[in-house]
């Protein structure tokens, strides 16, 4: 595991630990903690720490060598969210690659980004989804200084994870496969699929064609 990754994953106890300022972050940590033990009832630890190591290091890999797609990543610092929701089958997930801007000093929002893994023949493969474009004076004074990494974690509990889970007639919390449409009934590039086949070949294509795209 990079050190990269060994760090963030530290964050994510560190999460557990640390009393909350306010109710926003008490309930982000709630929802947290929530999320991440029904991510590993589904892959257990071991898989959920190794799709995550795997995600990071994809990610600086795509970094150091130029990917056209991962330019506005390089740029900035980012961080790749501790937590992943993982679908019932354990072949889809969903990430919060998060990207505060602090290249440009005239900037005045932050982003993140969702950040999909696909499982195809015992290998993930993962690409970007939507960004989130986050105005800095919706959540403090100085637009001119970046979003904390805090805050943005923060953040993503609300704009990417929310609806992870539903509540089943029992009252039990369960993952909510509604939560996956965006990659499950679209493929890659957002387009309806008539085969599993088609489907994976979408990814597969996508993942290729980021990699050709390099300055």
């Amino acid at each position: 595991m990079s050190n990269r990754a060994n760090s963030i994953v530290l964050c994510l106890v560190v999460f557990f630990v640390v009393t909350s300022c306010n109710n926003e972050q008490r309930e982000a940590n709630v929802n947290r903690k929530l999320y991440f033990n029904s991510s590993l009832s589904v892959v257990g630890a071991d898989e959920y720490f190794q799709v995550y190591t795997s995600a990071n290091d994809s990610i600086e890999f795509w970094v150091a060598n130029g990917l056209e797609t991962y330019l506005g990543v390089k740029l900035n610092k980012w961080q790749l969210d501790s937590l992943i929701c993982f679908n019932t089958a354990a072949d889809k997930c969903i990430m919060a690659l998060i990207i505060p801007s602090t290249y440009w000093n005239d900037a005045v929002q932050d982003n993140i980004n969702f950040f999909n893994g696909v499982k195809i023949k015992n290998q993930w493969y993962f690409f970007k989804g939507g960004q989130i474009v986050l105005p800095r004076e919706y959540y403090q004074k100085d637009i001119h200084t970046p979003l904390s990494f805090e805050k943005l974690h923060e953040i993503a509990m609300k704009e990417v994870f929310s609806g992870y889970l539903k509540e089943n007639p029992r009252g039990k919390w369960e993952v909510n496969e509604h939560f996956f449409d965006g990659i499950s009934k679209y493929d890659a590039y957002n387009h309806r699929f008539t085969t599993q086949e088609s489907y994976e070949e979408s990814v597969l294509r996508l993942v290729r064609a980021n990699w050709e795209k390099r300055n």
